[in-house]
């Protein structure tokens, strides 16, 4: 599986996520985001669900992310190599 990855200039970025939040407040509106960017999520978000080896692991607001008691989301908002996450390996 190939993963898209947009590389978006700072003031772009914030751009866009200005327009999608005026959107979603202007029209009542619910967007969803996949993102591995838990900085942008910070700032768009209201809440955040992590999808895990096909299941949802944490569904909680975003204020509460640091907090989580969930030790996969901490090790992936803390960009930690040791924890329950673990990179398959593969061969080509």
């Amino acid at each position: 599986m190939t993963v898209p990855k947009i590389k978006l200039e700072g003031i772009t970025k914030s751009f866009g996520d200005n327009h999608v939040l005026k959107g979603v407040q202007e029209l009542s509106a619910t967007t969803f985001s996949t993102t591995s960017d838990i900085k942008d999520v910070r700032q768009i978000a209201n809440k955040i669900t992590m999808i895990y080896d096909v299941k949802i692991i944490w569904c909680d607001p975003t204020a509460d992310v640091n907090n989580s008691g969930n030790e996969y989301l901490d090790q992936f908002i803390h960009n930690r190599a040791e924890g329950p996450i673990k990179m398959a390996i593969t061969s080509v």
